[in-house]
């Protein structure tokens, strides 16, 4: 009776060695194996090893503009009156699905160009991008390009702009904008950028500000 006793607990022992090794096995086949053919894709970025220079993506829809509201009205159940109020990121004009079911796959980055919002006509690190993705209260998206199983660019679509009275009308989103005029302000994010009253005056455009290499810029944003 002992003896079985015993038998059966070296059974249920190889049982969970084995278990666990096959999910090791698994999760290390996974970092390794071709998640996506070559392409381009628009993503968020839930996690970045910076060490091993590789980060774990999830597929998403983007939609800015009216075809931001028109999807978030149509996709989200909202008790709210206003859609906004249950879709911040319409503030900004931009809506993100994410796939359904989700799907993501991981890659590295080692030598990837990294373009953030701010700082498009430079390359930034990944140590950037990390700082990036972490920013509080930011919902952000990326359009990436693969080839060979290695992510080549990543661009930064999304605006990070923490300020509470910020608000785009409908319609209008910063993934396009014309630049009314170059200031010498010095800024880090959009948020400390304050537009001049003449031009929140002007009926014809939503005149705001943004921060450009460290500069800020009064912008017409596009409208779509």
């Amino acid at each position: 009776m002992k003896n079985t006793y015993y038998i059966l607990i070296g059974i249920f022992l190889l049982f969970f060695i084995g278990f666990a090794y096959s999910q090791y096995r698994a999760s290390s086949i996974s970092k390794t194996m071709p998640a996506v053919g070559d392409g381009e894709y628009y993503v968020q970025i839930s996690k970045i090893d910076t060490g091993n220079k590789t980060a774990d993506f999830k597929h998403i829809t983007y939609f800015s503009g009216m075809g931001a509201f028109n999807s978030a009205k149509y996709e989200i159940q909202c008790d709210k009156e206003d859609i906004i109020e249950c879709v911040p990121s319409l503030k900004h004009g931009y809506y993100i699905r994410p796939s359904n079911p989700e799907s993501g796959f991981s890659m590295k980055l080692d030598g990837a160009q990294i373009l953030l919002s701010g700082k498009k006509s430079a390359s930034s690190s990944l140590q950037d991008l990390d700082s990036e993705i972490k920013l509080p209260q930011y919902e952000s998206a990326f359009k990436i390009n693969v080839k060979d199983n290695k992510v080549i660019s990543i661009e930064e679509i999304t605006r990070y702009n923490n300020s509470e009275g910020f608000n785009l009308p409908k319609g209008y989103a910063l993934d396009s904008y014309e630049v009314e005029k170059e200031t010498e302000m010095p800024c880090q994010i959009d948020a400390d950028c304050e537009t001049p009253g003449e031009y929140l005056a002007r009926s014809n455009c939503p005149y705001t500000s943004i921060c450009e290499q460290n500069r800020c810029i009064i912008i017409c944003p596009g409208h779509n």
